[in-house]
């Protein structure tokens, strides 16, 4: 971002915003057989100057109908991909992580959308108790989750893939979050 900003990147980005994002999307494949993972710091760059374009997350219908087609291609490719290629870096560096970026494009977009279809329903939503709640703990859940798909703590190792193994990784996960939750809630309160 220093050097976008320094060298003014950002304002020609701005005026070639589809050119920037594809050509940038092939660099990140060309690095991948090195094994570099760049598709975070695509996804940020695009979020970053996308809301510089209009400030509006919500699409139109025909464009959010491309980026629906388009989320459930990767998908699916991600799906077929898997089954031949896991484990290469072609997988994990471009498949996996540029489907999942897609993925959470298209769950803002979907959330920017409904937002602006009933914008008194979603602020009730957002400012109830429940919400809040979720919101504060999205981050643990996020941080502490992975530890039970793979490692020591894996536990389709001790469960298979099973509904009880989705059903303890489930319980496992929301109990580390609530943890990590705490700890950070009591090192904020005595850092305070």
């Amino acid at each position: 971002m220093y050097w976008a900003k320094k060298y003014r990147a950002d304002s020609w980005v701005d005026k070639h915003l589809l050119q920037t994002f594809i050509a940038s999307g092939f660099v990140v494949i060309i690095v991948t057989p090195l094994n570099i993972v760049l598709s975070y710091f695509w996804i940020y760059f695009l979020g970053y100057f996308w809301a510089r374009t209009d400030k509006k997350l919500s699409m139109k219908r025909k464009a959010f109908c491309i980026l629906t087609g388009a989320t459930l291609a990767l998908g699916v490719g991600r799906f077929v991909c898997r089954t031949i290629l896991d484990g290469t870096p072609f997988y994990e560096v471009i498949v996996a992580r540029v489907s999942m970026c897609l993925l959470a494009v298209w769950i803002i977009v979907c959330v920017a959308n409904i937002t602006s279809l009933a914008p008194n329903t979603c602020d009730k939503i957002a400012n109830s108790k429940g919400w809040i709640i979720m919101d504060r703990l999205s981050y643990p859940l996020f941080v502490t989750h992975y530890a039970f798909l793979v490692g020591p703590f894996d536990v389709s190792q001790w469960f298979g893939k099973s509904f009880l193994g989705l059903f303890v990784f489930i319980i496992a996960t929301c109990l580390s979050a609530l943890s990590l939750d705490a700890i950070t809630r009591c090192i904020m309160y005595k850092g305070k």
